[in-house]
């Protein structure tokens, strides 16, 4: 890996693991959660684990694209983020925009 490179990633990779034991003592609570949940419990791991996590990672490529002056590497990680973004933190607008595109093409 480039110098360049190397300490963003790492930067992240430390970030995400100093994250991840506060999220996972939050996760269990009083106990006693079945099966039921663990879709539920799941989707609430990804929202606040990847989400900040998918935040901080393109911001790191989009300004180091900046700085290298690549503006299509610029755009597209933004646009890739929005993207992700959208999945994660609004599940639910993201599923009625894809029906709405499927019902205007088919």
């Amino acid at each position: 890996m480039r110098p360049r490179t190397k300490y963003p990633v790492m930067a992240s990779a430390a970030l995400a693991s100093a994250v991840a034991p506060s999220a996972a003592h939050a996760q269990k609570g009083g106990g006693g959660g079945g099966v039921e949940q663990a879709g539920d419990n799941a989707a609430d791991l990804i929202s606040e684990l990847v989400g900040p996590l998918l935040l901080v990672l393109i911001g790191v490529v989009a300004i180091g694209a900046f700085i290298q002056r690549n503006a299509g590497l610029a755009i597209s990680a933004t646009v890739v983020g929005l993207v992700a973004g959208l999945f994660i933190f609004d599940p639910g607008s993201a599923e009625s925009a894809f029906k709405d595109v499927y019902d205007a093409v088919f």
